[in-house]
């Protein structure tokens, strides 16, 4: 009990079996991981951990040309606490084949 830390975790909805932990605090340097489920498991039955409330956020992802965005609820043990979006820029680079005389 004396030995647990704060874990976070993050689940891609559009990956559920995949988890991104971050765990770390003011006397250790963060660490960063990428996971799956059977090590949220473990880490759950050994208690290494303490889970304190869980963060949601669900919504959409629209493509819009170079553009990703995505809108979310975000919810906190189940009440609903901000809204959020996020763009992403993804430029397209088109490579010109040149045909070469032979």
């Amino acid at each position: 009990p004396g030995l647990a830390q704060e874990m976070f975790y993050v689940t891609p909805a559009d990956d559920p079996n995949t988890y991104i932990c971050l765990t770390g605090g003011t006397l250790t340097a963060p660490v960063i991981l990428e996971t799956d489920r059977d090590v949220v498991q473990i880490m759950d039955k050994t208690q290494l951990y303490v889970s304190r409330s869980r963060m949601e956020i669900e919504g959409h992802v629209y493509e819009i040309g170079d553009f990703v965005l995505r809108v979310g609820n975000v919810s906190v043990n189940q009440q609903q606490k901000a809204q959020v979006m996020e763009v992403e820029y993804k430029p397209c680079f088109a490579l010109e084949a040149k045909a070469r005389d032979l």
